[in-house]
């Protein structure tokens, strides 16, 4: 199991966006869900996808835009106790700095990752990263663990549509007073060791789910459950399945109807798997 379930919440947190033209002018804004991960070296990192930070990908009519500013969402921490960070429930945008800070991203899949520098002293305001680059899981695990109709969830911060002017959500759906993410369930809806193929999707490494993603929920941490049994000492139930972060929520579809726009949900998303973060992970040695 991921740890403890409410640092799982409090890991997921938010990346704003500012998109200047070519004259350096503030054109276009976003926002989207990422999750922080301690990387293998002890580092923390963010992961998010790649269109919440390419303006290519997020606005591919509008060539002339350029990543301007960048934000990430941190948490309140009020000290320690037994050791660990008390982390509360105020969160606070602090700017990536000018310079020092790597966005690395595939060409091919919509995912980023990032080992955070900040502008200023974020005293006071911490990263939580529930998460370990060994809760990811491999290919393996998608070749031999995981199944069609497997359950899953994912964490975000969903809404009913985004306002690509001012970087909005016209309808917020988290906790908007404790400013935490919410869980959404789905299930597996095509082969999982195959790329999901359909003209509509322009990047690779995906898999169907049959879930209702919204706008904002890109970049939520998609984590199938756990099947069986594992006790301590090590017992394991036969075809034990441990709980891993299989992606990242990517995308979704809407359903050509007259209802209204709340209803025109297809019931379809699909994420980018964690194949596409761990190759992004070791091919830089982050």
């Amino acid at each position: 199991m991921l740890g403890y379930r409410n640092k799982l919440f409090l890991g997921v947190t938010r990346i704003r966006t500012v998109f200047a033209d070519d004259l350096g002018n503030p054109s276009r804004t976003g926002i989207g869900t990422g999750f922080w991960m301690r990387l293998k070296s002890g580092q923390p990192c963010f992961v998010t996808n790649r269109h919440n930070i390419d303006p290519a990908v997020q606005f591919p009519d509008m060539p002339a835009l350029r990543l301007a500013t960048a934000s990430i969402e941190l948490r309140e921490s009020s000290g320690f106790a037994d050791g660990e960070p008390n982390y509360g429930f105020q969160t606070r945008y602090s700017g990536l700095a000018d310079e020092g800070n790597k966005v690395i991203a595939l060409d091919n899949a919509d995912c980023a990752v990032t080992v955070p520098k900040f502008k200023e002293p974020t005293d006071g305001f911490l990263v939580c990263a529930p998460f370990d680059e060994g809760d990811l899981a491999d290919e393996d695990f998608f070749k031999k663990s995981l199944m069609p109709v497997h359950e899953t969830y994912f964490i975000g911060f969903a809404g009913r549509r985004s306002d690509a002017v001012v970087g909005r959500l016209e309808g917020s759906w988290w906790d908007t007073k404790w400013n935490l993410p919410i869980a959404r369930s789905a299930v597996i809806a095509s082969v999982p060791f195959l790329n999901f193929n359909n003209d509509s999707i322009n990047t690779k490494d995906v898999r169907l789910v049959s879930g209702m993603s919204f706008s904002g929920s890109s970049g939520s941490p998609v984590i199938s459950k756990e099947i069986g049994f594992h006790a301590k000492p090590p017992i394991k139930c036969d075809n034990y399945v441990p709980e891993k972060i299989i992606g990242i929520m990517s995308g979704h579809w809407w359903a050509e109807t007259d209802y209204p726009e709340i209803f025109k949900h297809s019931g379809l998303s699909y994420f980018t798997c964690s194949t596409s973060i761990l190759h992004l992970i070791r091919s830089n040695n982050l």
